[in-house]
């Protein structure tokens, strides 16, 4: 009975070993595009890559430029962030939906909502932050989940994030 249990042990071993190996080598070379829309094809076990130009594949040799990178996220001056606006109501499944228009000089990528509710002794304030790409001079739809508040008094942009264009 041990020396079955060894023998399958073993052919199991020997055959995933066998599986992993034809895996590897069917699976060496991927292919990749850039933000240039080219194509390369690259060696996963040397590193080595080739550009891809129709049926021609060009070896890339010493150093390749990087592409410059994107401008990091950063907050709207206030001027800038004045310009957003929009409509915007509740809905029946307790989203927050409308649209903003982006009338500043920059991409906007993020924008946080600041929600009252209520008067006086039972008001309440809350904060959502919702990620969304709006052009400027665009308009852009938007859908918040909002949590706990049905009606609503006003609502307002507090901030906005984004990329000068």
């Amino acid at each position: 009975m041990n020396k079955t249990l060894v023998a399958v042990v073993g052919i199991l071993c020997l055959s995933g070993l066998v599986g992993l190996y034809i895996w590897t080598s069917h699976n060496r070379f991927y292919i990749t595009r850039s933000t240039e829309d080219l194509a390369y094809e690259v060696d996963r076990k040397t590193g080595q890559s080739w550009m891809l130009e129709g049926e021609v594949k060009k070896l890339m040799t010493g150093n390749v430029e990087a592409a410059p990178p994107e401008p990091t996220e950063q907050e709207l001056p206030t001027d800038e962030a004045l310009k957003i606006n929009g409509t915007a109501h509740i809905d029946d499944l307790g989203y927050l939906t409308g649209s903003f228009y982006n009338g500043s000089t920059w991409k906007v990528s993020r924008v946080v909502v600041t929600l009252s509710q209520g008067d006086g002794v039972d008001s309440s304030t809350r904060d959502y932050s919702e990620d969304i790409d709006i052009y400027p001079l665009t308009t852009r739809d938007f859908s918040i989940e909002i949590i706990g508040q049905k009606s609503l008094k006003s609502w307002r942009v507090k901030q906005a994030f984004g990329r000068k264009s």
